[in-house]
């Protein structure tokens, strides 16, 4: 049982209208079905009756309704005393992002209301290789990291949400022939180099770029490692050969040295995520999650 779902259940025992539910909290009606739907599962009886002519309580739901206002005013009062203690909090957070990633995608927006609303609190934000954020994240050396979904596999005992969407694609130089094309031309990236950071920094990226472009008609095989990602974009740069990015990354933006080809659009997908441990009983690092659940709901609105 969630307050979502509580509050869900009095406003359409005070409505008897699923549409105009959705419509008050800008979600669907088959949303609202579903988590009242996942109360009376919770409970074990039904709380209306609903068919084609109407939507009403029914006995059990009549006899809920008052336990579950009483709920949430004890839950709502709860939170407000909560808010109103943390306003005092201090403490440090350590923010880990990729070294490429356009600070945009690591929630500065979160990250400027945190400080604006909690003055005491020290907010350190570090751009990292991949490998470094999961070994400091391990070590406690980070309290939370953005990543890409991709690198999701290399971590272990994690707590992690989707943040946000990015397309990703092949990246070349400006200066790289193939720039001088608009599309992806799969016959000349059969002959092509592609450089990846080396396994140690993110370890299955060689396999992932192989599937990828098995699927793609592309029989390339001939792969530059570099440390890391940033130095895999210096040699993009270089024109040693083309390189994978997304539209999170700095260098993906920046047109007048880098040409982007965003992937077809079955294999352009990708997730932002953030991640942090499980055992992390930081109270500033709860409260920072919490506030960019909030800013991923109210995007999605």
């Amino acid at each position: 049982m969630t307050t979502q779902q509580l509050d869900i259940f009095l406003r359409l025992a005070k409505d008897l209208n699923f549409r105009k539910v959705a419509e008050e909290l800008y979600t669907t009606q088959p949303t609202i079905s579903r988590q009242i739907r996942l109360l009376e599962e919770e409970w074990g009886m039904d709380l209306f009756v609903r068919n084609n002519k109407e939507v009403r309580l029914t006995p059990e739901g009549i006899i809920m309704l008052e336990h579950a206002r009483k709920a949430l005013d004890i839950l709502n009062k709860g939170q407000q005393q909560v808010r109103t203690r943390m306003e005092d909090i201090a403490g440090t957070i350590n923010i880990g992002i990729p070294e490429t990633m356009d600070f945009e995608y690591s929630a500065m927006s979160a990250i400027s209301e945190l400080s604006k609303s909690f003055p005491n609190i020290g907010i350190n934000l570090k751009k990292c290789t991949y490998g470094e954020m999961r070994e400091w994240l391990d070590e406690g050396k980070l309290d939370l990291v953005f990543t890409m979904d991709f690198d999701l596999k290399n971590y272990k005992e994690i707590v992690y949400n989707d943040f946000d969407t990015a397309v990703c694609g092949f990246i070349t130089s400006k200066n790289h022939p193939m720039a001088a094309s608009d599309e992806i031309d799969i016959e000349k990236l059969s002959n092509e180099t592609f450089i990846l950071p080396d396994e140690n920094d993110s370890p299955g990226r060689k396999k992932d770029l192989l599937m990828l472009l098995e699927k793609m008609g592309i029989s390339s095989k001939h792969i530059l490692y570099a440390p890391s990602t940033e130095s895999a974009m210096i040699k993009v740069r270089a024109g040693q050969g083309i390189g994978l990015s997304d539209t999170s990354c700095v260098s993906g933006h920046n047109q007048d040295i880098f040409k982007f080809f965003p992937f077809p659009e079955q294999f352009s997908n990708i997730s932002v995520i953030y991640v942090w441990k499980k055992d992390n009983l930081n109270p500033v690092l709860a409260l920072y999650t919490n506030m960019l659940m909030k800013w991923s709901f109210e995007k999605e609105k």
